[in-house]
């Protein structure tokens, strides 16, 4: 009784901690609340982006009581909200097949007018291009990943400078100790939606104004993950009551 009296106050103390954070978070998705089989709401499809396939949301291909989006050409995140400085999280598997390319697109002006971030297919290179009737490739590096693994990746977008950095979802390293993947200066394109290029899938969702605006709401993951286990504890007699 003792130590579970001593664990709901050190949730108490998380939980006021995060009633007192702010946090400016623009859009975020964990598909939870979508319906199996359906386009997501709060996502605007585009029939004109280069691959127009109808997304759905699905049954994680790891955890079939966790959520994602997967098989989707252009949705924009927000139906379609612009964008000029912004922080993206996702996490992001590359489902299957080893030789497709996978891609998310940002400050999406149109089809024709964008910029992509893209996996590509043998599990190596990652690249940025800028799309403004051809394709330009604007950065690239060696990063390899593997299949049917689930990563978590960062893009900050701020002036004209990008910066993407990677690491497997388990991963508690804070993306402000790692290293870029991608690093680059570009100003062809200041504002534009955040979107889903090809193919998926991706989970969790989450667009601020600044990396701070992320951590601030990180302590309520880590209240949701303690009190999950406490229950699991006291389901298998590790806690008495």
């Amino acid at each position: 009784m003792t130590r579970i009296i001593s664990v709901i106050s050190v949730l108490a103390l998380c939980f006021t901690f995060v009633g007192l954070a702010s946090a400016v978070i623009l859009f975020e998705d964990d598909f939870e609340d979508q319906a199996l089989g359906n386009e997501p709401e709060g996502w605007e499809y585009d029939p004109a982006a280069e691959v127009n396939t109808v997304g759905q949301v699905a049954e994680d291909p790891l955890d079939p009581d966790n959520k994602v989006f997967t098989d989707f050409g252009g949705y924009s995140a927000g139906n379609g909200m612009q964008l000029t400085d912004f922080v993206a999280e996702w996490d992001w598997m590359f489902f299957q097949d080893n030789s497709s390319n996978n891609s998310m697109g940002f400050r999406v002006v149109d089809a024709g007018n964008h910029y992509q971030l893209s996996r590509r297919g043998g599990g190596v290179d990652w690249k940025i291009y800028m799309f403004n009737g051809a394709w330009n490739e604007i950065a690239t590096n060696a990063f390899p990943t593997e299949i049917d693994t689930w990563y978590r990746v960062q893009l900050i977008a701020k002036g004209d400078l990008f910066t993407v950095k990677v690491k497997e979802k388990d991963d508690d390293t804070p993306f402000a100790d790692l290293d870029p993947v991608l690093e680059v200066n570009d100003n062809t394109y200041g504002e534009g939606a955040f979107q889903t290029s090809y193919y998926g899938p991706i989970d969790n969702v989450i667009i601020a104004d600044s990396e701070q605006d992320i951590l601030a709401v990180e302590p309520s993951v880590s209240c949701i993950r303690t009190w999950g286990d406490i229950k699991k504890e006291l389901k298998s007699g590790k806690i008495s009551p």
